[in-house]
């Protein structure tokens, strides 16, 4: 599955399985999310929220597939967050080409599951048509941000150019492994975070009395730093809404199977059962997140277990949602800004639950495991404060 996801023999991040090289790169991309840079992107992120409050607004209370918005809202904010353009698809409410070719890509590893061979033999065979254009759109996407460079321009893509054209790179030491990297860009921006945002949706349009306290917990922060809005580092000292965000990733988790290892030559014992040598072994992530083992009542949704509850979480290292270690999730902390940003300015300006019909059953029901979770349709009204 690894070999798959790459550009012309050049791994993305998440393919490389080798830690000096994964370190090096990693460093460059640490930098493009640093401090400095997170301030930057905050900026567009906030447009990328109004964007989405417009189009509630343009709904004029008609009930809204929420799912759908919840990829696309990551989608377009990746876009500016990345390579500074505005796919424009929350304005439009459609999926663009590339985010069905991510799809396609994606539900082809989900109906393989762990028989990941067939993957790089069709890719070498030229037959994954799907494969072929979308490593094409990030060769696209690269080049023309590469030709704005001189507008001085402040995106991820930047840290990666200086690298490239540096006299010394850490990494990108050619183009091949930017563009490898712009797959890796456009793949973590969307589906992952359509997945945890989906979710979040549905639990906090599902429970009143989350959405009440939830409110009340904003009102504390609303205007702190900058007069009539949020900021992301006041938001982020809400417990409340960590835990509401934590609560929901914990029940779904975004990565549905969680990345397969091979066991040692000479095999292992795991809780008193022998795996032989060679063979391929994973645990999903919800075997650990809703097992009793490590969590009271696993399968409710009780926020105040991360809170005022301490005694529902037996161990908390069964949660890690965005993994663990020096191959975690680069990228958490500008998901976890957009959620919050985009949580705490939807229900500051709007009330919003189930609409007339809507039982909460489709999104799990209709839901695809492909890599990551993929939520069914979820229909939610908007009632907006006055």
């Amino acid at each position: 599955m690894y070999d798959y996801f790459q550009y012309k023999g050049a791994e993305n991040l998440d393919s490389i399985r080798d830690k000096e090289p994964h370190r090096w790169r990693r460093q460059v991309w640490d930098k493009a999310l640093n401090n400095k840079a997170l301030e930057t992107y905050e900026a567009y992120t906030r447009d990328t929220v109004k964007d989405w409050l417009d189009k509630i607004e343009s709904y004029g209370g008609a009930p809204i597939n929420t799912s759908l918005f919840a990829v696309l809202i990551p989608f377009d904010n990746i876009g500016k967050v990345a390579y500074s353009t505005n796919f424009g698809s929350v304005r439009t409410g459609r999926d663009l080409p590339m985010l069905s070719l991510i799809e396609t890509l994606f539900k082809t590893i989900g109906t393989l599951g762990h028989l990941d061979w067939p993957l790089p033999l069709t890719a070498d065979l030229g037959l994954g048509k799907e494969q072929i254009q979308f490593e094409d759109i990030a060769v696209r996407m690269i080049d023309e941000r590469d030709k704005r460079s001189e507008e001085g321009l402040e995106d991820m893509v930047k840290y990666f150019l200086e690298d490239l054209k540096s006299a010394k790179p850490k990494a990108f030491f050619d183009r091949n492994v930017l563009h490898s990297d712009s797959q890796a860009i456009l793949i973590g921006g969307a589906p992952t975070m359509g997945s945890a945002i989906g979710y979040l949706f549905y639990h906090i349009a599902k429970h009143a009395a989350v959405r009440e306290k939830l409110y009340k917990s904003l009102a504390e922060v609303y205007g702190k730093t900058i007069p009539g809005q949020f900021k992301d580092s006041d938001l982020a000292t809400l417990e409340y809404l960590d835990a509401v965000i934590n609560e929901s990733m914990r029940i779904v988790s975004p990565g549905g199977s969680n990345a397969p290892r091979n066991t040692p030559p000479e095999g292992i014992e795991v809780d008193g059962v022998f795996i032989p040598g060679n063979v391929k072994i994973f645990t999903p992530i919800y075997a650990f997140s809703l097992s009793e083992k490590y969590f009271v009542e696993p399968e409710k949704f009780i926020p105040e277990r991360w809170t005022t509850r301490p005694e529902l979480v037996l161990d908390k290292r069964a949660f890690f949602p965005f993994l663990q270690g020096p191959f975690s999730c680069v990228g958490k902390r500008l998901a976890l800004m957009l959620i919050r940003l985009l949580i705490a300015n939807t229900l500051w300006s709007y009330d919003f639950e189930f609409a007339p019909g809507e039982d909460g059953n489709d999104i799990f029901r209709k839901a695809r495991n492909q890599l990551v979770v993929k939520p069914g349709k979820l229909n939610v009204v908007f009632t907006k404060r006055t």
